[in-house]
């Protein structure tokens, strides 16, 4: 709520502007308002298993940043895959599709490194 009480005096929250202070409040309220949620599902909700695939990314922040460049395009690229799901793609809704497909896949990678122990630490 602080965020929002100070949006008009900077002149809100734009991308091409700089961080502001409205800024740095709205985005602190919306992470603890996921935390909260997440807490409640996961935790007294015993919902952990609808959420594994997050919690799992979450462990391993740098392979889920670095895995759709560095992994996931090179291997669709390498399969052929690639160059026929970008022929598919010619409404907006598909290109959705073909970028929550692409997410998936480097998820479920990195899913799968967690699950095995295998992390990249900063």
């Amino acid at each position: 709520i602080l965020g929002l009480l100070f949006e008009p005096y900077e002149g809100g929250i734009r991308k091409s502007s700089p961080a502001s202070v409205s800024y740095y409040f709205v985005t602190a309220g919306l992470a603890n308002f996921c935390i909260i949620f997440l807490t409640v599902f996961i935790e007294e909700l015993k919902c952990r298993r609808w959420f594994q695939l997050f919690i799992d990314n979450g462990q391993n922040p740098m392979i889920a940043y670095a895995g759709i460049n560095n992994f996931t395009l090179p291997i669709l690229s390498l399969t052929g895959l690639g160059a026929a799901m970008s022929k598919m793609v010619s409404t907006p809704w598909l290109g959705f599709l073909n970028g929550l497909l692409i997410t998936l896949f480097t998820a479920l990678t990195v899913s799968f490194l967690t699950r095995r122990k295998i992390f990249w630490r900063t």
